[in-house]
């Protein structure tokens, strides 16, 4: 039978609609042709933006309850929202007593790249990872904080290949360990280019607009990530730390994420020992983009938090 230009171009897709529709009912789909994953274990890898100390402290505004305690469930870490999504619980911050700890913290405090291929390596000593592990890995500040203190004695270009360098042993490790079966969730590394410290460095030097150097050293790590990681949907849920942190630092943008400063640090003593009594006039964890001079509070972990949970609704990513 011949059918017209037209009829042609309308029965086609008809066609193709009604195939994949017969395949999903083939296949015992329903609504979705995916089930949703559901992880059995969380693990993290890190720096101190995913550390819970063993008294349930965070590198961040440690909340208090009533009577001044410390709340460790109050002002959450990023991954205590991944955890509490699932229902698992940290051993760190158990205040229902449970005794089964299905999230589990390997972050470690100053560490960069080098130190989470570490951590790793160190895990995979003793244990496996499954098709049911979630594992989050977020990592970079410290590297970027490392390379620059070499400046000027190393040029510019010099640092720069040495951060790609990181940015790309990262992801390589990552595309390793989706191999392996698990799901991971990974972050660019945050700009600290707007922290007060990095405005204190460019207050201090005129030789070079230090802030703007910092600026193109994260680029490059992120971009050197970005360009070896197989992001294809799969297995890797991609976390863009590096424009939230751009974009709650800017003056401009910081209302929108609910923040009255961005440039001081809320706390007057030294992380993980703040809380919302030892802040400084008027700051409040919610307000204040930064705890201390390079690390965020509470409203930066949220919104990341945020991201994560909208990678995880997607999953498989």
């Amino acid at each position: 039978m011949t059918f017209a230009p037209w009829a042609s171009r309308l029965t086609a897709p008809l066609a193709l609609l009604a195939l994949s529709g017969a395949l999903l009912v083939g296949c015992g789909g329903g609504t979705s042709q995916v089930d949703q994953f559901k992880p059995t274990r969380l693990l993290n890898f890190g720096d101190e933006l995913s550390v819970l100390t063993a008294d349930g402290k965070k590198y961040s505004v440690n909340a208090l309850d009533k009577d001044d305690a410390l709340s460790c469930g109050g002002n959450p870490l990023w991954i205590q929202t991944v955890a509490a999504r699932y229902g698992f619980t940290f051993e760190q911050c158990n205040p229902d007593k449970k005794t089964v700890f299905l999230a589990k913290s390997l972050a470690t405090v100053g560490a960069g790249v080098n130190e989470v291929l570490a951590q790793i390596d160190t895990f995979q000593a003793s244990n496996s990872f499954t098709d049911t592990d979630l594992l989050t890995v977020f990592v970079g500040f410290n590297d970027i904080k490392a390379a620059y203190a070499k400046y000027p004695a190393k040029s510019e270009a010099e640092l720069t290949a040495e951060v790609k360098a990181k940015g790309e042993a990262l992801a390589l490790r990552v595309n390793a360990l989706t191999a392996l079966g698990p799901r991971v969730l990974v972050s660019t590394a945050m700009h600290i280019s707007g922290s007060p410290w990095a405005l204190a460095e460019k207050a201090a030097h005129a030789d070079t607009d230090r802030a703007a150097l910092l600026t193109r050293l994260t680029e490059a790590f992120n971009l050197a990530m970005r360009l070896k990681l197989i992001n294809d949907g799969s297995k890797i849920g991609l976390l863009l730390a590096d424009d939230l942190s751009r974009a709650m630092s800017s003056e401009r943008t910081r209302s929108a994420y609910g923040l009255a400063n961005s440039t001081v640090a809320a706390c007057s003593t030294a992380l993980p020992d703040c809380t919302t009594k030892t802040m400084v006039s008027n700051a409040t964890a919610s307000v204040y983009l930064w705890a201390d001079d390079t690390r965020p509070g509470a409203s930066f972990h949220s919104y990341l938090a945020q991201q994560a949970s909208n990678r995880l609704s997607a999953l498989p990513f």
